[in-house]
């Protein structure tokens, strides 16, 4: 049945697993699945999610809050799949076909999903106010852009997500030292159990921190594809905002960022936060979120 989901969607029905242990659940129901996929989070069918409006905090906490723990839950088990799970592979299964793909991702589970409507999964998507044409068009829409449209970050906002918060405006400094302290607690705590040579206790904190890491990067993610940049910005005067970013990245010219402030006033620029930065010297090493997140956004959009 598995053979040939890519290697994305296997990786989603064990999360999915994982999301039923987590909740003490015997078997793998549909909401499982659905928090697998929402775990999964440089998948296609989280792009398409995120694309539509979708709430993904709310979502989870929604279907959380229906799960029903077993009395007899095991952990360490692999759980079996509810009959509606195995329709949702089938429908999976049945959605590639008709796109005439030769791979089930996470795209055709979103899809499989949505066509179980009484399963807890659909009726979480529904009242989101998602509908199976909604996401079936917007998959469409996506994967008919080709390497663009599929949420693969470039490597600018793979820099961002994973850059150090000094280099980060205050707010999102804010927001994304938590998820920081936390994740130096777990280590201190993980290798405590190592040295104590309590390996389950390492692994499970392990897992924990990667879970954060990933919520960490989602909410700088969420900041950089919100920042209000206008592409004119980047087409402007023979792309001279987007010309010098590049070279300053590539030569690591951190002394010419006033000069990158100039050229976006000149593009139309107004934003003190990006303009300040450039213009206050601030010590740069290897990369500045105002050059990333300029260059990420000509990445997701196409080069003007």
């Amino acid at each position: 049945m598995y053979e040939k989901f890519t290697d994305r969607a296997r990786k989603v029905m064990q999360l999915a697993n994982k999301e039923a242990q987590r909740l003490q659940c015997e078997y793998i129901g549909t909401g499982h699945v659905l928090l697998g996929l929402i775990e999964e989070q440089d998948s296609v069918a989280v792009a398409v999610l995120k694309n539509l409006g979708v709430d993904l905090g709310r979502i989870r906490r929604s279907i959380e809050n229906l799960s029903q723990p077993g009395m007899t839950a095991q952990e360490g088990l692999n759980r079996p799949q509810v009959p509606r799970v195995k329709k949702v592979i089938e429908s999976a299964i049945d959605e590639s076909r008709k796109l005439r793909h030769s791979y089930i991702g996470s795209e055709h589970l979103l899809l499989g999903l949505l066509r179980e409507q009484e399963g807890v999964a659909a009726q979480g998507l529904m009242n989101e106010g998602l509908t199976f044409e909604r996401v079936g068009d917007e998959v469409v829409r996506l994967l008919s852009l080709g390497t663009r449209g599929k949420p693969v970050p470039s490597a600018a906002m793979s820099r961002l997500t994973s850059a150090p918060i000094n280099d980060f405006p205050d707010d999102v400094q804010a927001a994304v030292a938590p998820f920081d302290d936390e994740i130096d607690r777990l280590q201190q705590e993980k290798e405590a159990a190592i040295a104590g040579q309590n390996f389950d206790k390492a692994a499970a904190l392990r897992d924990e921190q990667d879970k954060l890491r990933r919520q960490r990067r989602a909410a700088v993610h969420d900041w950089a594809v919100s920042y209000p940049i206008d592409l004119a910005w980047l087409s402007s005067n023979d792309r001279t905002v987007l010309d010098l970013a590049q070279r300053i990245h590539e030569h690591r010219r951190w002394d010419a960022l006033p000069q990158l402030a100039n050229a976006l006033e000149q593009a139309g620029c107004t934003d003190a936060r990006m303009l300040d930065h450039c213009r206050q010297n601030s010590p740069h090493s290897e990369q500045c979120w105002v050059v990333d997140l300029i260059l990420a956004r000509a990445d997701a959009r196409g080069a003007p």
